[in-house]
C-alpha cells in the first residue's frame, strides 16, 4: 500500500526538480512537494529498488 501511495503522489519530473532545487535535503523536498517525509523516503527506497544491476 505504501509502494502504491508514493506512486501515485509522487510525480517523478517533479522530484528530479526538488532533488536538484534541494541537493537531496528531504524535509524542505518533502514540504515542496506536499508529502511527508515517510512518503519521499519511500519513493526513494522505490527508486533504489529500480536501478538496474550492473556486474
Amino acid at each position: 500500500m505504501r509502494r502504491e501511495t508514493a506512486m501515485f503522489l509522487i510525480d517523478p519530473a517533479d522530484y528530479v526538480q526538488a532533488e536538484r532545487e534541494y541537493d537531496g535535503e528531504i524535509y524542505q523536498m518533502s514540504c515542496e512537494m506536499d508529502v511527508t517525509v515517510f512518503l519521499l523516503e519511500d519513493y526513494r527506497r522505490i527508486l533504489e529498488y529500480r536501478q538496474p544491476i550492473h556486474d
